[in-house]
């Protein structure tokens, strides 16, 4: 049992890797996916070598921390999917409460809040955390609830409504919102020695990077029928065209694209610190990692290649 957690964290920590040094347009809620499914199997590899109550209590805080941030990234990777807008004070709300379980996670060893109670036992060689659980783990769970509450809640919106959502790519986010529900159901009813959703986070991971690059390459077969058929390229078209020449290994911030989208439309640096409610000196600083990141160096060169389009 032992050898099969080091698999999956083994597995995670090298997608996670993967990911970071060879995607290029790396999607932020994707990231925080992987990261917290690398924190989530760590966290079960430490608890399944565990030799005290002690370390197998560290360890299933570990385990935690990624597991209060996992739902989060999935949620905001199915809305960014589905084209669904959201206010940006969200993420932050989802980020504080995501904290604030993790903190009453935390009291366990110390409080008996989460569990009232915790022994150690060796099973099919790996160390089991055998908890008795206290009134505050009936937080986690509503926590959990209205997380895949609220997935249903858009897979089915997407299902219905389809805009803009081919089936295929909605069909697939079904199966990862739908497949780690019937896990952690499971694991709830049947009691068994192997945490199944350790396998299921590193299969959502790779079926969610799948959609992700349907999407881009459908977003690319659509930028060259425009441009053979002759038809006006609009300024989020041009955004994704130049998007492709960012060298693999780098990406624009949030704030360069925002920047760079701003260039496309022939604005101003006044115009932009305005807009964006920074100084010019920020916007200058912003302008010239886009064009670094480019491999440009003025304003002329970025009409040329925009003229070219």
């Amino acid at each position: 049992m032992r050898i099969a957690y080091g698999v999956t964290m083994a597995l995670s920590i090298m997608m996670l890797i993967g990911y970071l040094s060879l995607i290029r347009k790396k999607e932020k809620w994707l990231v925080l996916m992987f990261v917290s499914v690398a924190i989530v199997n760590l966290g079960y590899f430490m608890l399944a070598l565990a030799p005290t109550v002690a370390f197998a209590l560290v360890a299933n805080k570990v385990a935690y921390l990624g597991q209060v941030f996992l739902p989060m990234a999935i949620l905001l990777t199915i809305f960014n999917l589905s084209h669904l807008k959201y206010n940006k004070v969200l993420p932050i709300s989802l980020a504080v409460i995501a904290l604030l379980i993790f903190a009453l996670v935390f009291t366990t060893g110390y409080l008996p809040w989460y569990y009232e109670s915790v022994s150690l036992v060796f099973e099919d060689g790996a160390s089991k955390l055998v908890k008795d659980y206290g009134p505050a783990h009936v937080v986690y769970l509503l926590y959990l609830l209205l997380y895949f509450g609220t997935m249903i809640g858009v897979i089915i919106y997407v299902f219905i409504k389809r805009k803009n959502v081919p089936i295929k790519q909605a069909v697939l986010m079904a199966i990862v919102v739908f497949g780690n529900i019937a896990v952690w159901g499971m694991e709830q009813l049947i009691k068994v020695n192997f945490e199944f959703l350790a396998v299921s986070y590193l299969l959502s991971e790779l079926l969610l990077l799948g959609i992700y690059w349907m999407m881009q390459d459908a977003e690319r077969d659509i930028l060259r029928k425009k441009m053979a058929l002759g038809q006006n390229i609009t300024n989020e078209d041009k955004l994704a065209i130049l998007l492709t020449r960012i060298p693999d290994g780098e990406s624009l911030t949030a704030r360069e694209t925002e920047i760079l989208y701003a260039l496309i439309a022939g604005k101003k640096r006044k115009e932009m610190a305005d807009e964006l409610n920074i100084s010019e000196n920020t916007v200058k600083t912003h302008v010239a990692h886009v064009y670094d990141k480019l491999g440009i160096s003025s304003k002329d060169e970025l009409n040329t290649l925009i003229a070219k389009m």
